[in-house]
């Protein structure tokens, strides 16, 4: 039955790539919008498959060894080997994968300028860091069998600490600073921001290629604003401070935390349900039970990990909007860059989003705020931050 799985979905897979090879011999710089979003999902569906049928071919070589092991492997050892495979299914075969077929099938050039040194390099880090996570977890999920109950969290929090926390300083460290760029003189501004408010450590990075978006990352010492490329040229000064403003609001208010949380939440709910209610009572080595598994986890992943975060998210940029509003003193620049944010990404206004709401949405709820000057003197600090601020 396992080899007949992964047979399946390799076929299914191939299948799925001879598609993308079609969409990619149609050529064009700019392919529609239809045929770029039929490729998105081929490109997704594609490295699905092939994860899957790895996975399969994994538990396969497992189920063969069984009962052929010398002794139990030590929880360390066992840790890393997750890890491991852990990274190589979930980050290379699925999500790295999926980029680059998706990019390879319509000549899209990626949204950042990483060079084939870069990718492997950020692959190496995550070869030696996720083994040394699972590593860990598992060390203290037996060390501590008392609290056995927080091994399934851990589990799931590994992922999140990575790609939240360690990689995004691994990947973007070296990049341009805000110094560095036509927009030296908002080093200023943050700085007198950060001089006013109860700001956490935060560091500006540019990173080079065409990205036309910004986004606020966490960090083990500080938290990380990064601005693509591509927004830094097309935007004036003052939009760029407005862009800015919003990022910094979600870093004073914690919200790269909170929404982790909501995803470790989630996670764990994911995999308790499929080991204590899925697993026990589906029998997978039939073609029937194989399907109603596959079938749980198409439905559920996406449901704790994507769309429930994804409503915690447009409160969060609500409140970040109207924190940024407070930072800059006036409404009107948050309105401006957000409308030219849309127009530079080709974005309509009324077009709706899973984690954030419409940037017509936006501009009302910000428009209502009416005139929201920061009156605070230079040596006095003010407490922003709480989501429930006015």
């Amino acid at each position: 039955m396992w080899i007949l799985a992964a047979a399946l979905l390799a076929g299914l897979s191939f299948g799925v790539f001879l598609g993308l090879v079609r969409a990619r011999g149609r050529g064009g710089e700019e392919p529609p919008t239809r045929r770029r979003r039929a490729a998105q999902l081929a490109s997704f569906a594609f490295a699905m498959g092939v994860s899957l049928a790895a996975l399969q071919g994994i538990l396969f070589l497992i189920r063969q060894s069984h009962g052929h092991l010398p002794q139990p492997t030590p929880p360390p050892l066992f840790g890393a080997q997750l890890g491991l495979v852990l990274y190589l299914l979930g980050r290379v075969l699925l999500l790295d994968l999926a980029r680059w077929s998706f990019h390879w099938a319509v000549r899209a050039p990626e949204r950042f300028d990483r060079t084939w040194r870069m990718e492997a390099t950020s692959i190496a880090w995550g070869l030696v860091a996720w083994p040394c996570l699972g590593a860990i977890t598992l060390s203290l999920g037996y060390l501590y069998d008392t609290l056995s109950f927080l091994v399934l969290p851990m589990v799931v929090a590994v992922p999140l600490f990575y790609e939240t926390w360690l990689h995004p300083w691994l990947q973007y460290w070296k990049s341009r600073r805000l110094g560095d760029t036509a927009h030296e003189e908002l080093e200023d501004w943050l700085a007198g921001v950060s001089a006013r408010h109860r700001t956490p450590r935060f560091r500006v990075r540019i990173h080079r290629g065409l990205e036309k978006n910004a986004f606020a990352m966490g960090g083990l010492l500080r938290h990380l604003v990064v601005v693509g490329g591509g927004l830094a040229e097309a935007m004036t000064t003052e939009q760029l401070k407005a862009i800015l403003a919003h990022e910094i609001a979600h870093v004073m208010r914690r919200d790269v935390l909170r929404l982790v949380g909501a995803v470790l939440v989630g996670g764990t709910c994911f995999v308790t349900l499929h080991l204590e209610l899925v697993s026990p009572n589906i029998d997978r080595s039939t073609t029937t039970g194989f399907l109603l598994g596959m079938t749980f986890v198409a439905v559920a992943f996406p449901l704790f990990y994507v769309v429930a975060p994804g409503l915690l998210s447009r409160r969060l940029e609500y409140g970040a909007d109207r924190l940024a509003v407070r930072l800059l003193g006036r409404g009107d620049a948050m309105v401006d860059a957000l409308t030219r944010l849309h127009e530079i990404r080709n974005i309509p206004l009324d077009k709706k989003s899973l984690t954030h709401p419409t940037g017509a949405q936006r501009i009302a709820a910000i428009r209502e705020l009416g005139s929201a000057a920061d009156t605070s003197r230079p040596g006095e600090r003010r407490d922003l931050t709480s989501p429930w601020s006015k």
